[in-house]
């Protein structure tokens, strides 16, 4: 297989925005700056943010009924012109599309619900934000503060952008992506035990300002324990790069209309199925003639509506085309690869319970989802797969085919198209480069992690270049696998 250039192309960016007037700042080699933020918000509609909500018919958590083929997304632009979906020609009846153009580029502009939203995830945001730039050399993706933060006198941006009115005079634009870390201003010792981003940009409601929202719940202790310092920074900044995903209108990969070709999946052992199943076997009128708790459960974990009804929880698993009856329609066909190592995919290990010792964990540990191997095989470390390619949140990056799905709904220059459609086949990944944030993000080398793709005949990288586990560690040790992931534990999706 032809394999990508080792060779390192080391670029340092100063990510930052260099105005050309007012209201069209343009992203340049420049440097970025850290200030003390704008106008506090709270009390504001902006200071209650929805939060999960699981209505049967109305997208977020419940996916839209038209996809694109190659990949589970948000229709680009050229669909939507197309009729490709039955909401129509018109953008402006769409709810979840891509960010619209303004000043000639397609960015995501985002600034912070309130000061300690502000105090708690800037520098993770930075880094995410870092992490999703690679895909700016195939694209014209950037996600960037929103333009009223651009400080004229400097040629700069602040980062630490809190939305409302600017020492500049400008107010924030209404539909900034509005990130907030799910706590209120009157009482701050409650925490969110989930993650959750809008999809996409919402061309409804024009004028409503926090229609674009982040709750990143991260930073719940609960959801934190037995990580040392490193692996919780690394993974907070890996579930915020997540969340922009969402933001920009991906999908979870692993809820792919077909991908029961590449995945095996195992509900019992995730966190909450006991209970889910408690409550499945005390309502008999709801699955009448279905009696053991075995075939009830596999309703529960197949059905959006029993989900919904019985473990919400485990509404983030479910398959796409579950949710809308016409999911699958334009989805089928192209023989696009399924993308283990995406950064939109849970973890295989993600939401585990334990089941009996822990000393054993071949024996005593199972897996909510494992790759699907042409031999029919399962073995350890080689079936599991995780988030962003690699076992250890710190290495986590966006896959080719993240840098493809991003390009194809924000399309660069002729040039960029052309290299974005070269990646993930024969082997080519994108460069390695460095980025950094003046103030938040040292100059920070990303290299690639490898393509790590299967067809629908299951052939292909399928296990990459290198296990997607721990190439040189031997057996895995599941139960550390397992607290790598467990900050995105509730993490649910694509809220609306």
């Amino acid at each position: 297989m032809k394999q990508a250039t080792n060779t390192t192309q080391l670029f340092v960016v100063l990510l930052a925005l260099l105005v050309l007037c007012m209201a069209c700042p343009e992203p340049e080699i420049q440097t970025g700056k850290v200030t003390t933020g704008a106008t506090d918000l709270s009390g504001s509609e902006l200071d209650h943010l929805p939060l999960v909500q699981i209505t049967p018919d109305d997208g977020g958590i419940r996916l839209l009924a038209k996809r694109i083929k190659r990949w589970y997304s948000v229709l680009t632009f050229a669909e939507i012109s197309a009729g490709r979906s039955s909401v129509g020609t018109d953008v402006d009846k769409y709810k979840h599309a891509p960010w619209p153009v303004k000043c000639g580029h397609q960015w995501v502009r985002y600034c912070f619900k309130d000061e300690h939203s502000a105090d708690l995830l800037l520098e993770t945001l930075a880094h995410a934000i870092v992490l999703w730039h690679p895909a700016s050399q195939y694209s014209g993706l950037a996600v960037q503060p929103d333009t009223a933060c651009f400080d004229p006198s400097d040629s700069t941006s602040n980062y630490r952008c809190i939305c409302g009115r600017q020492e500049n005079g400008q107010e924030t634009d209404v539909d900034a992506l509005v990130i907030g870390d799910g706590r209120e201003s009157s009482d701050k010792t409650k925490w969110p035990a989930y993650s959750v981003t809008i999809l996409g940009y919402n061309y409804v409601e024009p004028e409503r300002a926090g229609r674009h929202w982040m709750i990143f719940g991260g930073f719940n202790t609960a959801n934190t324990a037995g990580m040392t310092p490193a692996q919780l920074k690394s993974d907070h900044i890996r579930t915020m790069a997540h969340e922009l995903g969402h933001a920009m209108g991906l999908d979870h990969e692993h809820q792919r209309p077909d991908v029961n070709t590449f995945v095996a999946f195992d509900c019992e052992w995730n966190v909450g199925y006991p209970e889910a199943a408690a409550r499945a076997m005390a309502s008999n009128q709801y699955f009448q003639a279905i009696e053991t708790v075995e075939e009830r459960m596999a309703t529960v974990c197949s059905r959006s509506d029993y989900a919904t009804k019985f473990w919400p929880r485990y509404l983030p698993w479910i398959i796409g085309s579950e949710f809308k009856s016409k999911a699958t329609q334009d989805y089928a066909g192209d023989n696009e690869p399924f993308d283990y190592g995406s950064i939109m995919i849970y973890s295989s290990t993600l939401g585990f319970r334990l089941a009996g010792s822990q000393r054993d964990a071949r024996v005593n540990f199972k897996i909510p989802m494992l790759r699907k191997r042409k031999d029919k095989t399962r073995s350890f470390p080689d079936s599991l797969f995780f988030q962003g390619g690699n076992r250890e949140p710190g290495l986590a990056r966006i896959s080719a085919w993240d840098i493809r799905r991003v390009a194809a709904l924000y399309p660069g220059t002729a040039t960029q198209q052309r290299d974005a459609a070269g990646l993930g086949v024969n082997g080519v990944n994108w460069n390695p480069v460095a980025y950094s944030i003046a103030g938040l993000v040292p100059s920070w080398t990303l290299q690639p992690a490898p393509l790590d793709v299967a067809y629908a005949d299951l052939d292909g990288n399928l296990l990459g270049d290198a296990p997607a586990a721990a190439a040189d560690a031997g057996d895995v040790d599941l139960a550390a696998a397992a607290l790598d992931d467990l900050a995105l534990e509730g993490e649910t999706g694509t809220g609306d």
